[in-house]
């Protein structure tokens, strides 16, 4: 598969770090990852939303964990496969086109269930 568009916005070492990561994981797992370093990908490319997080914010902040429910995760099987694309390659392709990186045609998110 090749690079897609949005790693662009990726310094090198975080670039590194999600090639590193991903090259042990696979499937839902790899989807799931790929999305997290999109949104990644989105704050390194505004200046703005980059400064606003990682300026000091004084008290020590815990990590937020995000879970896909099974709905979710099934809800981007079966779009991914009435697209004719993997997983991997679906979720790709909709995080570019919903960063603007490139044009892609009609994805089908618009159907899928979003988190509260």
């Amino acid at each position: 598969m090749t690079d897609p568009a949005w790693t662009r916005h990726l310094p090198p070492e975080a670039r590194a770090e999600m090639d590193t990561e991903l090259a042990g994981l696979a499937g839902v797992d790899r989807t799931v990852a790929l999305a997290a370093w999109h949104s990644t990908a989105l704050v390194y490319a505004d200046p703005e939303l980059l400064a606003a997080l990682t300026r000091d914010h004084g008290d020590d902040v815990d990590p937020i964990e995000v879970e896909v429910t099974a709905e979710q995760r099934a809800a981007y099987e079966a779009a991914a496969k009435a697209s004719g694309q993997s997983l991997e390659a679906f979720v790709s392709a909709a995080c570019d086109a919903a960063a603007g990186c490139r044009a892609e045609p009609e994805t089908g998110l618009d159907d899928l269930p979003r988190g509260e």
